[in-house]
């Protein structure tokens, strides 16, 4: 297919597709002319993957990029990849004062029984969520986390069941990790729906009291 009809079925403009080449985020076609190129469903489904990562992923282009660099990496193994994503998915900008309460979390993450290693990014995020709710008034300490622990816990355990052993080409690579994005933010948004449901329910409740 030409760009027009690239852009067409991908739902991108001509002009984004042309920036995601030059990024080099998008492989260039098959050229059939001096200013045309073929381009086949495979840009497609990149094209509707980088969709994923900077639409419901909320992701730079420099993270969308060291995202597909380790699809693109045949040699990573799985948990490699899901390395990438969680550093890319869940970085933060640094936080005053999230180094004092590192060592609290990381005795967190130990008492949980977790394999995590000990640089990983989702330890930081934690530690600043803990410093920002703190800053903000709360008196949390780390037990704060515990009942979303409970439930990840779960979560987690029924997600890696479900997932191969190791993906064997790219593009199903791709929807591995675009199904983990997605997830991703279909949890977040569960999650606030249940809350506005129990905050009802507990308000119709006590508005029923004489």
């Amino acid at each position: 297919m030409r760009i027009s009809e690239l852009s067409k079925q991908s739902g991108l403009s001509v002009p984004t597709i042309k920036f995601y080449l030059r990024e080099g985020l998008l492989q260039p076609g098959v050229r059939t002319g001096r200013n045309q190129a073929e381009y086949a469903e495979e840009h497609l489904a990149r094209l509707r993957f980088i969709q994923v990562l900077t639409g419901p992923g909320r992701l730079g282009i420099s993270d969308v990029r060291e995202v597909l660099a380790a699809i693109d990496s045949r040699g990573w193994p799985l948990h490699g990849l899901c390395t990438v994503i969680n550093v890319t998915v869940t970085s933060m900008p640094t936080v005053v004062g999230e180094d004092e309460v590192r060592r609290e979390v990381d005795e967190y993450v130990d008492r949980l029984g977790w394999q995590v290693d000990t640089d990983a990014a989702e330890r930081q995020t934690l530690a600043q969520v803990l410093v920002m709710l703190r800053g903000l008034g709360w008196s949390d300490g780390v037990e704060v986390f515990d009942a979303y622990a409970s439930a990840a816990r779960e979560l987690g355990a029924s997600e890696a069941g479900e997932l191969p052993a190791e993906p064997p080409d790219v593009e199903a690579r791709m929807r591995l990790t675009a199904r983990l994005v997605l997830l991703d933010v279909a949890l977040t948004a569960l999650r606030r729906m249940a809350l506005t449901h129990h905050v009802g329910s507990r308000h119709r409740s006590e508005s029923q009291v004489p």
